[in-house]
């Protein structure tokens, strides 16, 4: 990714705090567009421990970030939801100025269904119905 298109001032600090964006989280100085390929931003460098929960309700999305209807949690399985179908107009600007970032950047790899343990919250609906 060319520097010019992903201006750190440009990017909403409350989503992402991008003033902390270092190169664990992002390799945000080496950011260029061979640099920031699928292969290379996984799961594990951008996990729900990095977004905090707070700033991205790993139950709905936050609505407002991430319309649910366009983007299921149901649906967020990589597989189902290739690079072609997260079209940039799809995304809130708000989330991450979608504007600048072009879509092969923002690749579904980093959202994925790991980051929501759905096994987990099965198990806890499993032990409240039989409680």
């Amino acid at each position: 990714m060319l520097v010019d298109m992903l201006d750190v001032d440009m990017m909403d600090v409350d989503m992402m705090d991008v003033d902390m964006m270092d190169v664990d989280m992002l390799d945000v100085d080496m950011m260029d567009v061979d640099m920031m390929d699928v292969d290379m931003l996984d799961v594990d460098m951008m996990d729900v421990d990095m977004l905090d929960v707070d700033m991205m309700d790993v139950d709905m999305m936050d609505v407002d970030m991430m319309d649910v209807d366009m983007m299921d949690v149901d649906m967020m399985d990589v597989d189902m939801m290739a690079v072609d179908m997260m079209d940039v107009d799809m995304m809130d600007v708000d989330m991450m100025d979608v504007d600048m970032m072009d879509v092969d950047m923002l690749d579904v790899d980093m959202i994925d269904v790991d980051m929501m343990d759905v096994n987990m919250l099965l198990g806890v609906l499993m032990v409240y119905l039989v409680m």
